[in-house]
């Protein structure tokens, strides 16, 4: 498991960042297109 900085941008320009612990990256995208499945843009990075 690793650590990874999520930036969401909705529709209207709002953004917010949150912290995750995820097997891989496309497991994080998953987790957060389900919570906003409104969202324009979604970065995921992982934390050394």
């Amino acid at each position: 498991m690793k650590t990874y900085s999520i930036l969401i941008t909705m529709a209207d320009g709002s953004q917010g960042r949150c912290l995750g612990i995820y097997s891989d990256g496309f497991t994080a995208v998953i987790d957060v297109i389900t919570s906003f499945p409104d969202a324009k843009r979604i970065s995921v990075r992982r934390i050394p």
